[in-house]
């Protein structure tokens, strides 16, 4: 025991002594006690115990190089009742996206707009690692090819009581080379330092944001029934203060999602118009325009906005919406119609999982799509992430199509004053 006494304060031998008993002890020698679960906050009580040394174990993780954490305890008379402080010397991650839209915040799940920029983290904790010389942390991170990297937007941040400091682009490096495993990673050579200099302690959060931003890709993977785009991230950390051998967590994986409108204009006998030149605005007066731009067949959000024009089908396509409400304005109509007087109210929703802390990499988030024109339900696809919008157009009225009886019979009364005012103007010709 005067052993033990000795290496109070020399966390590196301390740790390899009760490795080297950890490896030698046998179940016969002492009664063994085995907890399989903790309370939410990760705490557990063993009750009853004799007096006596103990050794509390962790018998493993999933934590890929990680050495199972020990601590060594006396239970006696002066000290019937001992708090165990399990000291494991690796970092767990978390990584999230940031919703922007409701109350959401920081979670597993997001939906944004192409061209807008998408914020992640990370976030983990130092652990103390008081029998190293220098600490490394290096985060790889995995886009889908949708997604695309903003290496200006990284900024890593560490706080502890109240403190918090940044760090400078001097004390990380970026590696921003895509391979076959990884789009980029962020490398912290000796977090330990930094620790040691602005804090004098460890235990800090170390969060680490960064933004990415869709690409044309997201075309492609929704045309092929891809309904989220994943954003997945492991820590690389050291596990050794006698080498430079280093574990890895596990992967943690977000998603973000976008969305479409497929949009056709014909008229009463089904043809198809072309030539209609719509704008997509995000209030009711359409003043705030947002702004499209035609890449191939599709229509996507650009600073550039230009007229939507239905193709000879008399359809368009908006692609990589977010959620929301938008007012579809018509600019001009087919020749032989008048153009729509009001725009059309669109409205498109996901519904997520009730857990959105909890997604794994292919599972699920969105669990359904509604979208609504003028307050009348529209035909959606939640895996394509898509809702479809029909305009029906007659000569003198031009009106949102929405298969409801009632708006037929309305929508043919209107056109038939309109034709009959044109034919009593000719016969009094």
């Amino acid at each position: 025991m005067d052993y033990v006494a000795s290496l109070s304060g020399q966390d590196s031998a301390l740790r390899q002594f009760l490795s080297t008993v950890q490896d030698h002890l046998q179940p016969a020698q002492g009664e063994s006690f085995r907890v399989d679960s903790t309370a939410a906050d990760g705490s557990f009580t063993i009750a009853g115990l004799d007096y006596g040394w103990y050794m509390a174990d962790e018998e493993g993780t999933d934590i890929s190089g990680s050495h199972a954490a020990a601590s060594l305890l006396m239970v006696s008379t002066a000290a019937p009742s001992v708090q165990i402080k399990v000291k494991s010397d690796y970092p767990q991650l978390i990584k999230q996206i940031e919703e922007d839209d409701g109350t959401a915040g920081w979670n597993d799940i997001g939906d944004y707009q192409y061209g807008q920029a998408i914020p992640y983290r990370f976030e983990t904790t130092l652990p103390d690692v008081t029998g190293y010389e220098t600490y490394l942390m290096r985060f790889h991170d995995r886009m889908d090819p949708a997604l695309d990297f903003d290496p200006s937007s990284v900024a890593v941040t560490m706080d502890k009581d109240g403190k918090q400091y940044r760090l400078s682009p001097q004390e990380f490096t970026i590696t921003d080379t895509p391979t076959a495993d990884e789009t980029f990673s962020v490398t912290i050579p000796d977090i330990k330092a930094i620790a040691d200099r602005e804090f004098g302690s460890f235990g800090q959060r170390v969060e680490l944001t960064y933004n990415g931003v869709f690409n044309e890709g997201i075309l492609d993977r929704q045309d092929q029934g891809k309904q989220g785009f994943e954003n997945t991230v492991r820590l690389e950390f050291s596990n050794d203060p006698d080498s430079s051998q280093t574990g890895f967590t596990p992967w943690d994986t977000v998603v973000c999602y976008t969305y479409r409108l497929n949009a056709v204009k014909h008229n009463e006998n089904d043809v198809k118009l072309a030539g209609a030149k719509f704008r997509l605005y995000l209030d009711k007066d359409c003043q705030t325009e947002l702004g499209f731009a035609k890449h191939g067949d599709v229509y996507l959000p650009a600073a550039d906005a230009q007229d939507i024009v239905t193709d000879d089908e008399g359809s368009f396509r908006l692609d990589g919406l977010d959620q929301g409400t938008y007012w579809l304005r018509e600019v001009q109509a087919p020749a032989g119609y008048h153009k729509l007087k009001d725009p059309i109210e669109i409205t498109i929703t996901p519904g997520f999982v009730d857990d959105r802390h909890a997604y794994v990499a292919g599972g699920q988030g969105l669990t359904n799509l509604t979208a609504t024109a003028g307050g009348q339900d529209l035909e959606t696809d939640p895996i394509q992430t898509s809702a479809n919008l029909s305009v029906l157009n007659r000569t003198g009225s031009v009106l949102p199509s929405t298969g409801s009886g009632m708006t037929i019979v309305l929508f043919a009364a209107a056109a038939g004053l309109a034709v009959t005012g044109l034919w009593m103007g000719r016969r009094r010709g």
